[in-house]
């Protein structure tokens, strides 16, 4: 049985002002939970909006914050598309880049810095060989979806010592947590391709660049298309690479352009690629190979 008090809590949650006041201290998912207290706050009712309360209260919330950038940035793919699922991709765009998900052995954060990862080398004191690959890639994967706009990210490389293989690109975003089944998991493979082509929306559109990264040795642009299980590596105007020493390359990538364009050290070196359309995230891969 419901109380009186329980009852005029429910009523004033139900308020569209009272929502509207509670939610600028709340984030996606305090909102969602609040939401769960009471289902009149997902329901669709008698509105004149076609939408939940709590939908409305999002949308209110993202005309009332989203500065034309961020507007134009986060753009709503269909009617039936969650609002709040935007207002979430509002906080991801707001807040730092970081890298969400990392995949393979000997990788981690540094000091527990999302934004920076380090890899080790077991092998590292064994200078008497003459070749040792120390395994698979590690690779480093970004939640943000970047769906429209202009995105720059920049990759700081210290500490190579020796020799060092790095990828730094952009790829299709996968539920990967739950359909990758190896560890050794790495978005250039292209024997992972007929699992990747699975996360296949309209959101894509027609573009066939579903991964590109930059190969750091001659600065090659290499790109894969998942249906067809072919990479392909190309040079570009301005291509230039990096072996061993330290260095910062940034990556900028224009969705209205459909480019991604590499600076290295602040010099702009060139468009790498274009063709490339939302959605995409951000991904990095490492590995090291010992002379």
């Amino acid at each position: 049985m419901m109380k009186a008090g329980e009852l005029k809590i429910e009523t004033a949650l139900a308020n569209n002002d009272v929502m509207l006041n509670i939610a600028p201290y709340l984030d996606c998912s305090d909102l969602m939970n609040l939401a769960l207290t009471s289902r009149r706050l997902l329901e669709q009712e008698e509105h004149d909006y076609d939408w939940s309360l709590v939908e409305e209260v999002s949308r209110q919330m993202l005309c009332k914050m989203q500065t034309d950038n961020e507007r134009d940035a986060l753009p709503r793919y269909t009617d039936g598309e969650s609002w709040l699922s935007i207002l979430h991709e509002l906080e991801l765009l707001r807040s730092p880049l970081v890298y969400d998900q990392l995949v393979g052995n000997r990788i981690d954060y540094v000091r527990g810095d999302m934004a920076c990862i380090t890899s080790t080398n077991t092998d590292h004191e064994n200078a008497d060989y003459i070749e040792i690959w120390t395994g698979t890639p590690q690779t480093a994967i970004s939640n943000h979806i970047m769906r429209r706009g202009k995105h720059y990210a920049k990759f700081t490389l210290t500490g190579c010592h020796r020799l060092n293989y790095w990828w730094p690109g952009i790829m299709r975003p996968i539920n990967w947590l739950s359909n990758i089944p190896t560890p050794e998991f790495c978005f250039w493979d292209s024997s992972f391709y007929p699992i990747l082509r699975e996360e296949k929306t309209g959101r894509w559109g027609e573009s066939n660049v579903h991964c590109c990264w930059l190969y750091n040795f001659e600065g090659h642009c290499t790109w894969g298309d998942w249906e067809s299980e072919y990479r392909h590596s190309v040079d570009w105007d301005g291509m230039e690479g990096s072996s061993i020493d330290d260095c910062e390359f940034g990556m900028l990538l224009d969705l209205d352009a459909g480019t991604l364009t590499v600076y290295k050290d602040g010099r702009r070196l060139g468009v790498m690629k274009d063709g490339m359309w939302p959605d995409i995230t951000l991904v990095y891969a490492y590995s090291q190979l010992y002379f």
